[in-house]
């Protein structure tokens, strides 16, 4: 990052990822998954004084062999360092700041299978979103048109290879 005036920075990330991959039925060894991310931006922090603190978790597990967990959360506490009063965080309602949105948690989930039907392989997903069916607001243009997010959604995928 570089502050290009008190209020105003520059910055850039980048990073690389590698992932092995493992598999049972197979004759050759599977080449790993890699990723790169290139991210670039410019900040404007109106807030002179603001302290922020808080924590960022990400867990990716196996529970078995074919039952894998991937969960984030999230948690910021920011303060004007002269007063003390807590600021809002990322949830804006509109440009003005006027109104905030509520925080929410959404849980989702799927469970894949492969096989073959004949000598067809397949793939089956099946996708639930919002599991819990909770009514929650992702995003707003104003105090009058604010969006609900999707209800309970589950999608059953077939997938056939030739």
């Amino acid at each position: 990052m570089y502050r290009l005036t008190p209020a105003f920075s520059a910055y850039a990330n980048f990073s690389k990822s590698f992932v092995p991959n493992v598999a049972t039925e197979v004759s050759a060894p599977l080449a790993p998954e890699r990723g790169r991310v290139f991210e670039t931006g410019l900040r404007y922090d109106a807030h002179g004084s603001a302290r922020s603190r808080g924590i960022e978790l990400d867990v990716v597990g196996r529970l078995t062999q074919h039952v894998s967990v991937i969960g984030s959360y999230a948690y910021t506490n920011a303060t004007d360092r002269d007063d003390g009063a807590r600021l809002v965080c990322g949830r804006p309602g509109d440009t003005a700041n006027s109104f905030t949105l509520p925080g929410y948690v959404v849980a989702d989930v799927f469970a894949a299978y492969d096989t073959k039907f004949g000598k067809i392989p397949t793939h089956m997903q099946l996708n639930v979103k919002n599991v819990f069916d909770k009514t929650y607001y992702p995003s707003s243009n104003s105090n009058l048109i604010i969006a609900v997010g999707e209800a309970r959604l589950v999608m059953l995928n077939t997938t056939f290879s030739f």
